[in-house]
């Protein structure tokens, strides 16, 4: 008995070490898989391009043509609707053109941008039936002065993507 005795406590003793390497070796991939810095940053990218793609699913700014995107946004600037014209372009671009056309605005040249949009323009896609549109706007020297891309988004609607 006192063999059996000797055998089950060795026994136990094995469970409990294997227990604990188990464990430990469970919290090293934890620590080292989900909790690294690489994978930290893989989920907030992750994160970040779904919240971005629902964004584009959800935008309703912007036409169904390339014109009509051109004239919303050109009709917000003239109504002084900068939160709503800056609406137009891209979702990742939004705050950078708010601010861009804010400062215009505060410049006191909204007016002469809107006169330059109003200008005579070449309008093309560089692919027959592509999702990319390009305006060019030409000065009174017939020099090129201002381009505008816009590009049809996964929802189908236009966004200005560089003005």
């Amino acid at each position: 008995m006192g063999i059996l005795n000797k055998n089950w406590a060795s026994w136990k003793f094995v469970r409990r070490f294997l227990l604990i390497i188990i464990i430990a070796l469970a919290l090293l991939y934890v620590t080292n898989v989900y909790l690294s810095p690489d994978a930290r940053e893989d989920r907030e990218a992750r994160k970040y391009i779904e919240d971005l793609q629902r964004q584009y699913e959800n935008d309703t700014y912007g036409g169904k043509t390339p014109e009509e995107t051109l004239a919303l946004f050109i009709d917000a600037l003239e109504k002084g609707d900068i939160e709503l014209a800056s609406k137009y372009f891209v979702i990742d671009k939004q705050e950078e053109w708010r601010s861009n056309l804010m400062e215009i605005h505060s410049k006191g040249l909204l007016k002469d941008m809107i006169v330059d949009l109003h200008r005579p323009r070449n309008a093309y896609s560089l692919v027959e039936g592509g999702d990319v549109y390009i305006f060019d706007i030409y000065n009174d020297d017939n020099q090129l002065a201002v381009q505008i891309n816009v590009q049809r988004i996964a929802n189908g609607i236009w966004k200005i993507e560089d003005l």
